[in-house]
């Protein structure tokens, strides 16, 4: 993986999946903006995948994710949850 790709981590337990699933579900719609992506993170149904892409956003307080648009969700409890992934968070925090 190049400095350049996207960071991709997979949730395994039915608890992390359900935890990430309620903070999206919290997720407040956001302005776009052409900042690019830093992750992803793709959720697999039994009949369609879906890829929602990650990025740090500009406010401290927020992470941010596209899909269908661009949405906030709070950034410590989204952290939180990738606690432990075989990820670089520094990277997923870089700003352009």
């Amino acid at each position: 993986m190049s400095d350049s790709d996207p960071e991709i981590f997979r949730l395994a337990s039915q608890t992390e999946i359900a935890s990430m699933m309620e903070l999206l579900r919290s997720g407040r719609a956001n302005e776009d903006h052409k900042c690019p992506d830093v992750g992803r993170l793709q959720l697999n149904y039994p009949n369609k995948s879906i890829t929602l892409t990650l990025l740090p956003g500009h406010d401290e307080r927020f992470y941010e994710f596209r899909h269908d648009g661009n949405y906030q969700v709070d950034r410590a409890s989204f952290l939180k949850l990738l606690s432990g992934k075989e990820l670089d968070l520094k990277k997923l925090m870089e700003k352009p």
